[in-house]
């Protein structure tokens, strides 16, 4: 059945908090539970509860029945695209509205869906841009987004990072463009927020794989300084942040896609060494890494596999089978884990007459501990919504 909440009225008003420095995502940890967007017709905020195994509507009305405009939750009826980017601080929450007709719109209410404020659309300084926000992070009082803005004479389309504040109305200032080149497709992404730094990918693919190139970047926001971390020819990057280093994956797709071994680049030094034997999609929840491997020939067809536990210096404690999170036999599309603070997040998409996205979410603690409890959640999408 799709998401909904069985007793809407019983959603607790308050949210105990929990602090995170993660990468880029579409839910949000908090509590014992997660903030997060259905990708469906409706866009509806709701908080999944692990307690109680319930999804509910982010809505303070009594008796409301969470499908009309007037619902604290409900924030479009069939004109929304997408939305990213859920952050909760100082007992509200901030979430970006994509529209279909271009506008992207930031929102913020506090934690039971109540006192909803328009915060203005994406605009740029003297409105010369606008665009769809793809993610953000809030540090201290500015919120820094990634956003699309534009394509170039080839179609593609191209990111900028920019600021803004947290009053309404507050326009975008650019932060970074990188190099513009009509010729060749430029994407910023993989962002990550630690300890009032934000770093992300510049990704430059001239025709297509047949030269491409990464570069990760870091931006202090006290300071405003802009720097290189890391520059690699013909491999992309995938990487996650610690005290004083990187911790990364070289994606290469020739002659066979592939993650290469881990390798650790401390920052104070530049010393680059070998990490671990294997490499993935890699995250860091300040007691392990979590490292997501994927098979297949090519990356088309590569599905994840073993999502494989690291300790601080790398070795590995512990190796979990993807099936054991979510049976790859059973959907048309299985997806990377998602790693929050406290969870993984399985996903996977069906096709057929009511295609749905599930969600396998397991606790770390549990998995670790050879208890293996999950928690399922299913949302149409489509035609089936």
């Amino acid at each position: 059945m799709p998401v909904q909440a069985e007793n809407p009225d019983s959603m607790e008003k308050t949210y105990p908090t929990c602090s995170s420095a993660k990468k880029d995502s579409d839910v949000e940890q908090y509590g014992d539970g997660l903030f997060f967007v259905p990708v469906n017709n409706t866009w509806t905020l709701y908080y999944y509860d692990l307690g109680i195994s319930e999804a509910i509507p982010v809505c303070a009305k009594p008796q409301c029945t969470h499908d009309h405009d007037n619902c604290d939750a409900v924030y479009g009826l069939g004109n929304v695209i997408d939305g990213y980017s859920i952050q909760v601080k100082d007992g509200r929450i901030y979430l970006w509205v994509n529209m279909s007709a271009g506008k992207t719109t930031l929102y913020s209410c506090l934690q039971d869906g109540s006192d909803r404020l328009n915060l203005g659309d994406f605009v740029t300084a003297g409105n010369a841009s606008t665009g769809n926000v793809k993610r953000s992070f809030i540090i201290g009082d500015q919120m820094i987004m990634l956003a699309t803005v534009g394509t170039n004479k080839l179609g593609y389309t191209y990111e900028r990072l920019f600021r803004r504040g947290l009053t309404k109305d507050s326009k975008a200032e650019l932060l970074y463009a990188g190099e513009d080149d009509e010729n060749i497709e430029h994407q910023l992404g993989s962002m990550i927020a630690r300890d009032g730094k934000i770093y992300f990918t510049d990704n430059r693919f001239d025709n297509g794989f047949d030269h491409f190139s990464s570069r990760l970047i870091q931006y202090d926001c006290a300071s405003g300084e802009l720097k290189e971390i890391l520059s690699l020819e013909n491999s992309l990057i995938d990487y996650t942040v610690i005290d004083d280093a990187i911790v990364y994956s070289r994606i290469v797709y020739s002659p066979a896609y592939e993650f290469l071994p881990l390798r650790k680049l401390d920052l104070k030094t530049g010393e680059d060494t070998a990490f671990s034997s294997v490499g993935g999609n890699v995250s860091w929840d300040e007691t392990y890494y979590y490292v997501q491997t994927q098979t297949g020939p090519d990356w088309e067809t590569a599905e994840p596999s073993d999502i494989v536990v690291l300790d601080a210096s790398g070795k590995e404690i512990k190796r979990i089978d993807y099936d054991i999170l979510m049976d790859r036999s059973a959907f048309d599309i299985c997806f990377s884990v998602k790693s929050e603070e406290d969870f993984l997040i399985a996903n996977g998409l069906r096709y057929g007459e009511s295609p749905s996205y599930v969600w396998h979410i397991c606790r770390k603690e549990d998995l670790l501990a050879d208890r293996l409890e999950t928690h399922e959640l299913v949302f149409y999408y489509g035609s089936g919504g």
